[in-house]
């Protein structure tokens, strides 16, 4: 059995927040009938554009950001 997720400190990943951020807005702006596929496209999209150096607005900071502390820890 798993350990409870009270008793567990969990770590939130960098850049998760912006990019809950981003699928919300995203989601509520769009009115999709199935919001797992909705994400899973939208995901890909962003994997996609992230791979062509063509981020969306809202995400090229985060994308910045961590280029940067990538440099800086080698």
């Amino acid at each position: 059995m798993p350990p409870s997720l009270s008793t567990t400190h969990r770590r939130i990943p960098f850049g998760f927040e912006e990019l809950l951020t981003y699928l919300t807005r995203e989601i509520l702006r769009s009115q999709p009938e199935n919001i797992y596929e909705f994400c899973s496209i939208t995901c890909q999209q962003l994997i996609n554009e992230r791979n062509n150096g063509i981020l969306s607005h809202e995400l090229v900071k985060l994308d910045s950001t961590i280029h940067h502390s990538h440099e800086t820890k080698e």
